[in-house]
């Protein structure tokens, strides 16, 4: 009988998380698992990325936390063979939702933390006795399920210090990034007529652009380089005031969203990561894999090891202008050979990252 697998997800928006399970189901899909995609709310660009052999479960809930007694009903129904939520507020649905079932449903539940806990629910403030409370009861809670994939050793090590989970139950397994079709994307484009440095993400505090677009007015000193800054968010109006302060109107660029950007991270020299924290960091894997040079804060916790703590790319303090400034002329002057980043990127292919996500959901 044909085993099935269902993903738990908000919506398919756009993100990390939301890209992983995109690649993950179509690769099971293909390789036939039986697929079932249950969203709170059936939305988002991913949508037309699924194999049109995936089923769409849509709750259409207006909020995550609404939508608990329909994830009952549909465990109930369908039976999967397993479920796997992903980011904290579906996560914790999750759980109410199989504490609901008093064991009625054989379906095994697993939860996959994408961030790193500490940092991405403190946002870099001072934790106190109520945060170290909140993280507590989330691991507690965590506990409950079957099982939890944490996407890189860093989130894993955090989320274990909180206690509560087995170390028995708890796996990480990187994120599933490098396809075939993200090359055939990038093909046919020339690179750019002067040095490039790209980023890659959401506008918001988390990726600390504005360090980035800092690091680059003392590296614009030394060549003649431009910025392009891919990715929209609320602090679009801040960096834009940034930029017209330090007069680098003509040389960085916030092109915004775009369909494609792995044409843009083919012409490109250098990906540079400015992030205060990436639970992986799905952007340095794919720049990885497109041959590009990359330097990025070491930031908790995935950057550093994607990068091997260096070997693949330059890695600098967090906060710290004047290291990133150094590291990026020196990602242009003293670049790392292209075939050793792309042999690099391998480990991170969708079919072999597939296998041990499905090795530990079907266990």
């Amino acid at each position: 009988m044909k085993k099935r697998i269902a993903f738990f997800l908000a919506s398919l928006r756009g993100g990390g998380a939301e890209k992983s399970v995109v690649h993950l189901a179509n690769y099971y899909i293909e390789n036939g698992v039986d697929v079932d995609i249950v969203l709170v709310q059936k939305i988002g660009p991913y949508l037309k990325d699924l194999h049109s052999n995936i089923r769409i479960i849509d709750l259409n809930k207006n909020r995550s936390f609404n939508s608990i007694l329909a994830l009952r009903s549909y465990l109930l129904e369908v039976e999967p063979d397993v479920l796997m939520s992903s980011v904290i507020h579906t996560n914790l649905v999750t759980i109410f939702s199989k504490l609901l079932l008093f064991k009625r449903c054989k379906t095994r539940i697993v939860v996959n933390q994408v961030n790193h806990m500490t940092m991405s629910m403190t946002k870099r403030k001072k934790i106190n006795g109520l945060h170290i409370l909140k993280f507590k009861l989330i691991a507690f809670l965590y506990s409950l399920s079957d099982g939890v994939i944490c996407m890189s050793k860093g989130v894993m090590k955090d989320l274990l210090s909180y206690g509560s989970i087995s170390k028995h139950c708890i796996v990480y397994i990187y994120n599933p990034v490098v396809t075939g079709a993200m090359i055939n994307y990038s093909t046919n484009s020339s690179l750019f007529e002067k040095i490039t440095f790209l980023g890659v993400g959401r506008l918001e505090e988390q990726k600390h652009f504005s360090l980035l677009i800092d690091a680059f007015s003392i590296v614009k000193q030394s060549v003649d380089a431009q910025l392009i800054i891919l990715g929209e968010g609320s602090l679009r109006g801040d960096l834009i005031n940034q930029v017209q302060e330090l007069g680098l109107q003509n040389d960085v660029h916030l092109a915004g969203f775009v369909d494609n950007p792995f044409s843009y991270m083919k012409r490109a020299d250098t990906f540079v990561l400015s992030s205060l924290w990436e639970g992986f960091g799905n952007v340095v894997a794919e720049s990885l894999a497109l041959g590009m040079q990359v330097v990025s804060t070491d930031c908790p916790s995935g950057p550093s090891e994607i990068l091997c703590g260096g070997d693949y790319g330059q890695l600098v303090p967090m906060d710290n202008v004047e290291a990133l400034s150094v590291a990026m002329l020196k990602s242009v002057n003293c670049p790392i050979a292209k075939n050793k980043l792309i042999e690099r990127s391998k480990d991170f292919l969708v079919n072999k990252i597939a296998i041990e996500y499905q090795n530990f959901l079907l266990k």
